[in-house]
């Protein structure tokens, strides 16, 4: 039987943006023992739409806010099970919690707890990182 391959896409619309939390996101993941995962990129919400209906789906999306086809543009145009895979990543988050309310009138956003977990990721890191250096 072989194992799951897990798949995550993050997407923004600055590559820079992408690069190195991309790295981060693959360092911590391999330091909690697992390497059965495939991280791609997606520049604009466009090339995620893409991306998410030629693999058939990611298990997570890290998605930016404020771009060209945004990240509330993309959450729409996915299906109900994808919208559960969504965590956004920006600074704006009351911005993205009154979209959502308004356009989607969505009430199962948690933007605290996804914040708490990016949060802990991030200083997970920084602990390895002063531990490694």
């Amino acid at each position: 039987m072989t194992e799951k391959i897990w798949k995550i896409l993050m997407v923004d619309d600055e590559p820079s943006a992408l690069k190195d939390p991309k790295i981060l996101l693959e360092n911590i993941i391999r330091a909690s023992g697992r390497n059965n995962f495939h991280i791609d990129t997606a520049e604009s919400g466009d090339i995620a739409l893409k991306k998410i209906n030629e693999k058939n789906g990611y298990d997570l999306i890290i998605t930016d806010y404020k771009m060209p086809v945004d990240g509330v543009c993309l959450y729409k145009n996915l299906n109900p099970e994808q919208q559960k895979k969504v965590v956004f990543c920006t600074g704006k988050t009351g911005e993205v919690r009154e979209r959502l309310d308004l356009e989607l009138k969505e009430t199962d956003f948690k933007t605290p707890e996804i914040i708490h977990r990016v949060d802990i990721l991030f200083k997970y890191d920084e602990i390895v990182q002063n531990y490694l250096s």
